[in-house]
């Protein structure tokens, strides 16, 4: 009997963990996507150094979160998230309109892509 309750608090503490990290994730990557949809807002204005500075800000939460994304995401995943968005600082930092919109939904999917792969689906159980 001590074996099966150790099981299911073991199984319930794993469920829980699971749930925390789809909770922060999906807030960090949320949080991200804003900032990057703020810095294509201002550069498709031509705001260049409210965009510089949104895009910057991105980068910095993406990248100050190294340790936990290179725990729980493939790496792959956080290396194309990070080369999206020093493309989105490229094309800002050259002051191209057209190319800083494109990146910034380039690097917008790409976010996207990181949650919604790391949801909990019937597939992903069985």
């Amino acid at each position: 009997m001590k074996k099966e309750l150790f099981i299911g608090v073991f199984l319930t503490l794993m469920v829980a963990a699971a749930i925390v990290n789809i909770y922060y994730l999906n807030k960090l990557t949320d949080h991200v996507t804003q900032l990057v949809d703020e810095a294509g807002a201002y550069a498709a204005a031509e705001k260049w150094d409210a965009a510089g500075r949104k895009a910057e800000e991105a980068s910095a939460l993406w990248e100050g979160s190294d340790g936990y994304t290179h725990l729980v995401l493939r790496h792959p995943e956080i290396d194309a998230a990070t080369d999206s968005l020093y493309s989105l600082l490229e094309k800002i930092y050259a002051r191209e309109s057209g190319g800083a919109v494109g990146a910034a939904k380039a690097a917008r999917a790409r976010l996207h892509s990181i949650s919604a792969i790391e949801q909990i689906k019937i597939g992903s159980i069985f």
